[in-house]
């Protein structure tokens, strides 16, 4: 069962998250794509502002950023970042592509 949800805001998909995390299409009710995830339960999820970007933060430290813009599966993460404990909470902020920042709330 999934633990974690975002929502889209350019289409109509929602993601949920346990370990594997899932992008939905709302209209047909079927899973569109899927990242590998994280080795432990996913805490946090967000979408940058053009919804190009899904960041991910999982209980195993690490954080995943994904190119969202792909319409197939994506196998490896554009980048992975490592905290000194959980995150509880991430954002994508700023502008998009080269100038976006990355904030994250950790339990540390």
């Amino acid at each position: 069962s999934a633990n974690r949800l975002a929502l889209r805001s350019s289409e109509d998909e929602i993601v949920t998250a346990s370990s594997a995390i899932k992008v939905w299409d709302l209209a047909t009710r079927k899973t569109k794509r899927k990242y590998p995830g994280h080795a432990s339960r996913v805490v946090c999820l967000a979408y940058s502002a053009d919804s190009r970007f899904l960041v991910s933060g999982a209980s195993d430290r690490f954080i995943s950023l994904w190119d969202s813009s792909f319409e197939t599966d994506n196998t490896v993460a554009l980048k992975t970042f490592t905290l000194d404990s959980s995150p509880t909470q991430i954002s994508l902020v700023g502008g998009t592509g080269e100038s976006m920042q990355m904030l994250a709330v950790s339990e540390g």
